[in-house]
């Protein structure tokens, strides 16, 4: 195609490609930092309550929720708290009706038996859960699992990939014309340079780019081919020079042979005429020979 011949259209291409391959993986690393970080503070927040809520409920060696009271006004399908005694039973529930988490008897068992255990539940808002064991004197005396809302997370996310989605052809159409532009203020000499070269001719050597350009690429190649034309002007020069000078020694001895034999040939003649003429003649020749 003509369009990618343009050495100014195939660069500001390249330059365009590499750009978006930065940018793609500098979103993409951005985005997967931003998740990590995102869901490392909610699992932070989740182990947080947790031990909050643990800490509230120890009663020497059992769990007691007769006076526990969650601090904050919990949002109903956002946030909730369960608290289950030594046997496994569910002391403690203040998700509501509406947004109740299913039962996860492995899950208890697990932080009965000291482990911690993380699950997503979707209850239409999806929450994250944290189901930790209660300790008291080193002995599990219980167990709470708390759960927190992943909305904000996703909303972080897809508000990122938005600005990605509108920040990212933008940037690539500003590259693009940014490359255009300076790519054409780079080559311009190069079009200088082309133009002045379909100017001149044999006759007329006289042309010069005399451009002022730094020491680089370009302005070395604008102040070679200047020089390259000065050295074919002044041959030129010599060779006219050359061809004028010939022509007039040469053209000295070949008027004279041409009268000596006009003159030869006016009239018939004895021999030794002959041969005076033919000798002049040669003397002629040999004068053209040392030229």
């Amino acid at each position: 195609m003509a369009l990618f011949r343009s050495i100014r259209i195939r660069l500001t291409l390249w330059f365009v490609l590499l750009l978006a391959v930065t940018l793609a993986i500098f979103c993409v690393a951005l985005y997967l930092a931003l998740r990590h970080n995102l869901n490392s503070s909610l699992n932070d927040s989740l182990e947080s309550r947790a031990e909050i809520v643990s800490g509230l409920v120890i009663d020497v060696d059992h769990v007691d929720v007769a006076e526990l009271t969650i601090p904050g006004d919990p949002v109903e399908g956002e946030e909730f708290v369960r608290v289950f005694d030594a046997n496994g039973n569910l002391v403690f529930d203040n998700s509501g009706e509406k947004f109740r988490p299913p039962d996860d008897p492995a899950a208890v068992s697990a932080a009965l038996s000291g482990s911690r255990t993380r699950r997503t539940l979707d209850l239409g808002p999806e929450l994250r859960a944290l189901t930790a064991p209660i300790r008291a004197d080193g002995h599990v005396i219980g167990a709470v699992e708390v759960g927190l809302a992943t909305g904000d997370v996703h909303s972080t996310l897809r508000t990122l990939l938005i600005i990605i989605a509108v920040t990212y052809p933008l940037a690539l159409i500003v590259a693009s014309g940014g490359g255009v532009f300076l790519a054409g203020r780079a080559l311009s000499p190069i079009d200088g340079l082309t133009r002045t070269a379909r100017r001149i001719s044999a006759e007329d050597l006289s042309q010069r780019l005399d451009m002022r350009l730094p020491d680089d690429e370009v302005g070395r190649l604008a102040r070679t081919f200047d020089e390259m034309i000065a050295r074919l002007d002044d041959a030129f020069r010599r060779q006219r020079q050359f061809t004028a000078d010939a022509s007039h020694e040469l053209r000295t001895p070949l008027t004279a042979i041409k009268g000596q034999t006009e003159v030869a040939l006016h009239k018939d003649r004895d021999p030794e005429e002959y041969r005076a003429v033919l000798r002049n003649v040669n003397l002629e020749v040999d004068r053209m020979i040392r030229l």
